[in-house]
C-alpha cells in the first residue's frame, strides 16, 4: 500500500500511519483464483503535494462527509466505506 501510494500519486507516508479498515476475499469461478481486497485510512495534518503517475489524467480531493454520495464506488469500497462509517473509523 505504501509503494502503491507513491508510485501512483507520487505521496510518501509512513507505514504506521495507514491503519486497515476494511478486507475482504472473494473467489473468482472464471478465472480460479481469490482475490483479496484492502481499504486503509490514513489521517494527515496536512494535505500531501500530489503528483499522479502516467496511468492517470487527474485527480480530486474530497471531503469525508457525503463521499458516498458525490462518488460512485465500486460495490466493494462503497461497502468498506459504509462499515468505515459504521464501526467509527470515519466520522463527518
Amino acid at each position: 500500500m505504501k509503494r502503491e501510494l507513491f508510485e501512483e500519486a507520487g505521496i510518501n507516508i509512513p507505514l504506521e500511519t495507514f491503519q486497515l479498515a476494511y478486507t475482504k476475499t472473494i473467489f473468482v469461478k472464471a478465472e480460479n483464483k481469490s482475490v483479496s481486497k484492502f481499504l486503509y485510512i490514513v489521517f494527515l495534518d496536512q494535505t500531501p503535494d500530489v503528483t499522479i503517475s502516467w496511468e492517470h489524467s487527474s485527480f480530486d480531493w474530497v471531503a469525508v462527509k457525503g463521499i458516498t454520495e458525490k462518488i460512485a464506488f465500486r460495490p466493494f469500497y462503497e461497502e468498506a466505506i459504509d462499515y468505515a462509517f459504521t464501526a467509527g473509523l470515519l466520522a463527518v
